[in-house]
């Protein structure tokens, strides 16, 4: 009879680095789930703060807006000041378009800040070729001297 001998093999795991896996699954998660909540305790706080929102329309906007303008092929047409003529927001200009051309640079009325709004834009201000009064009213000529202070 034949008689096979079956050794017994002892298999040991190492424990200790599934151990150590979990517990780095286990920080992500929280770290995640952190995140998570920070993230919407800010949305709460800005979807009910006009403050917090106009802070960061603004940030956005001159951010985008530091740049020097690109002067493109064609017309381009930039409304620079749209308040009403009481002017009674600080954050828009009055009255101002501005026109530019690869050759042109010109712009229509001047009300006030309009100036500012041209240097934020990075109209190239020492292009302006020309500024058009409609009429004499304060609300359309009350940034000509900035206009031509900015443009030198």
């Amino acid at each position: 009879m034949n008689c096979c001998i079956v050794q017994s093999l002892k298999v040991e795991t190492d424990t200790s680095l599934t151990d150590r896996e979990g517990l780095m699954f286990k920080s992500l998660m929280m770290l995640v789930a952190g995140l998570l909540v920070i993230g919407l305790v800010l949305m709460t706080a800005v979807s009910r703060s006009e403050t917090l929102q106009g802070k960061l329309v603004y940030r956005a906007a001159t951010a985008g807006m530091s740049q020097r303008f690109e002067v493109t092929d064609g017309l381009t047409v930039m409304m620079c000041g749209t308040a009403s003529s009481l002017g009674n927001n600080p954050d828009r200009a009055q009255a101002c378009v501005a026109v530019l051309t690869p050759e042109h640079f010109v712009v229509i009325d001047s009300g006030s800040g309009s100036a500012g709004r041209l240097v934020t834009a990075g109209m190239p201000l020492d292009r302006l070729q020309a500024v058009f009064l409609t009429h004499f009213h304060s609300d359309h000529i009350t940034s000509l001297p900035d206009l031509n202070l900015n443009s030198w």
